[in-house]
């Protein structure tokens, strides 16, 4: 093999407290970098209940935050249940595992802290030319993100 390539790993752990708690639901997912001086992405996956309490089920230390990570962690679960609902920030990496694990089932969401925390800042240029409108468009960004839409 070729020396020069970084090494690559993913690896999971849980407990069967932690285990039963994947369900077909949902999957929540997100990666940090504060949690290890090393600086290796540490992926955090869990559930929510209906108050906002977050459970996690799994956690993943890899080399790597891109798809075939995210894949490693989504093929662990997917042992488990297959989540109707995968939620996770914006990033393209996390849509690809799913889309590539679960194929057409399941529906990817956008976590709403992180789409606020990015809308926020864009809007300040509208802000500067017209406060009102401003708010009103994130007024009504807000209004379609507490608005449910389902086909079923």
């Amino acid at each position: 093999e070729d020396d020069t390539k970084e090494p690559r790993f993913s690896i999971i752990w849980t407990s069967k407290k932690l285990l039963a708690r994947i369900s077909d639901d949902l999957t929540q997912d997100d990666a940090t970098y504060r949690l290890t001086w090393q600086g290796y992405p540490f992926f955090v996956s869990g559930r929510s209940t209906p108050t906002g309490k977050f459970f996690p089920t799994h956690v993943t230390l890899a080399s790597h935050e891109d798809a075939e990570a995210w894949k490693a962690s989504y093929n662990f679960v997917k042992q488990f249940a297959t989540p109707r609902y995968r939620m996770g920030d914006g990033a393209r990496e996390i849509t690809n595992a799913g889309e590539e694990v679960f194929g057409e089932e399941g529906t990817r969401l956008m976590c709403w802290p992180h789409t606020y925390r990015n809308i926020v800042p864009r809007l300040a240029a509208l802000r500067k030319l017209n406060k009102k409108v401003a708010q009103e468009l994130l007024h009504d960004i807000e209004f379609m993100q507490w608005s449910c839409h389902s086909e079923d």
